[in-house]
């Protein structure tokens, strides 16, 4: 006998789809490349991913087909998570740190027909464009403003542009939710980079954990979390808080490509981030900056660390950087 229960896939595109009905004026803060912050909404975030998956399919890219971001954390690339896999096609999130013989072996092995890249990468992409085998063209996923006048690559589309070109009066498709969502190459292994495919399916199942607030420990019942994912989006989704945040409700913090200490700090202070994640080196980093400026956070209560085993020295200090502060090992 089966269940008389909602019958329906497990897509990422759901996820927005709730944050921006039930959560629509939670907002989601980001450094943007031009070191500006920048907010929105969820509502606002939505209607974005709509008309990228609108100029997506546009440009020709189809379900099942691959896009490419070399990037880093920013609003335009938040909106590639839910604009290009809600449409049915998979997000390559891609590491610019890679040696560029591996980076290019991966956008070649993952067929990338689009590429999205940004100021901070735009070099790296011009040394690799005459190697890609499938890539079509280069979305510049950065200020318009700032698009280079003169490149050697190719194409190079603006993505604001394309969003500009359309209406957001998109209706998310239906389909298998074992349907890639996104696509990450392993570092540091043996041999060439190992694609590790991310199903919609694994994605919503994935943040439905981290969501539990049992899996951060701390939570005040009722209390709303803002997230900030430190690891970069090319690292497992940003430990998967670009779908953890939208899906309960919480706030989103992405700090772009500086990691200057004293950036960071001003960040966590000023969007009032609760939860933040990133490898011990981040927390190094800002425990000494803590310790030299007699500075204390206000509102971070828990970290996440993952990488490394964090030292004894450094779970310390966290403890007296913030009376509710609750350190978490482990990815």
């Amino acid at each position: 006998m089966r269940g008389l229960m909602m019958d329906i896939p497990l897509l990422v595109s759901s996820i927005i789809d709730y944050a921006a009905d039930c959560h629509g004026d939670v907002l989601v803060a980001s450094r943007e490349m031009d070191d500006q912050i920048h907010r929105y909404t969820y509502t606002e975030a939505r209607r974005r991913s709509k008309c990228l998956a609108q100029a997506m399919e546009r440009l020709g890219v189809v379900q099942g087909d691959v896009v490419g971001a070399l990037a880093w954390n920013t609003s335009r690339y938040f909106e590639c998570f839910y604009g290009v896999s809600g449409m049915g096609a998979a997000l390559h999130t891609i590491n610019p740190r890679l040696f560029p013989e591996q980076l290019v072996y991966i956008i070649n092995h993952a067929e990338d027909k689009w590429l999205c890249i940004d100021r901070g990468t735009l070099e790296l992409a011009e040394q690799l464009a005459p190697d890609l085998e499938t890539v079509r063209g280069y979305i510049w996923l950065d200020d318009p403003n700032d698009r280079p006048g003169t490149t050697s690559l190719p194409q190079l589309l603006d993505y604001d542009g394309l969003l500009a070109a359309e209406d957001g009066s998109y209706e998310w498709p239906r389909f298998d939710e074992w349907e890639a969502s996104t696509i990450c190459y392993t570092s540091g292994t043996t041999g060439n980079p190992k694609g590790v495919v991310y199903s919609n399916r694994s994605a919503v199942l994935h943040a439905l954990t981290f969501a539990n607030q049992e899996f951060i420990g701390g939570h005040v019942n009722g209390a709303v979390e803002c997230y900030l994912p430190l690891a970069p989006l090319f690292h497992g989704n940003g430990w998967m808080m670009p779908y953890t945040a939208p899906m309960s409700g919480s706030g989103l913090v992405l700090p772009g490509r500086n990691y200057e200490a004293d950036k960071l700090y001003d960040l966590i202070e000023g969007e009032g981030v609760t939860v933040a994640a990133g490898v011990p080196t981040i927390w190094l980093m800002l425990v000494d900056y803590l310790r030299q400026n007699r500075r204390r956070f206000s509102t971070l209560r828990a970290v996440l660390m993952s990488g490394a085993k964090p030292p004894r020295s450094l779970m310390k200090p966290w403890k007296r950087s913030s009376t509710s502060m609750r350190p978490r090992s482990g990815a």
